[in-house]
């Protein structure tokens, strides 16, 4: 999407039209939200150093523990999945509306 999103852009560099400048606009907005959801980021449940102090507990506790662990890296981890998911598809929709206006202005223009 970021290779697209450039290319869309470098069509329209120098474009003096209002089709031109806005599939500039998109086309840039596309980018950012495509880099924000590829974006890395760190997963605070996904830590092993926080099992090690119920190595030595009962065998019960433990089990529930890392259940109830798994829980919360699951629940965590599908929200910050589904806000990544909705950014692309933010950018995918602002690269087809900018690629529309770009076809758009080489047509007219």
């Amino acid at each position: 999407m970021l290779g697209f999103a450039g290319v869309l852009i470098a069509l329209g560099n120098g474009a003096g039209s209002v089709a031109g400048t806005g599939s500039i606009g998109l086309a840039a907005l596309a980018a950012l939200s495509a880099v924000s959801s590829f974006w890395p980021r760190r997963f605070p449940s996904v830590d092993p150093s926080r099992l090690g102090d119920y190595a030595v507990s009962e065998l019960a506790f433990t089990q529930l523990t890392v259940l109830d662990t798994f829980e919360v890296m699951l629940i965590e981890t599908s929200r910050r999945l589904e806000t990544k998911s909705r950014r692309l598809k933010w950018a995918l929709v602002s690269l087809s509306a900018a690629a529309v206006l770009a076809a758009l202005d080489l047509v007219i223009g």
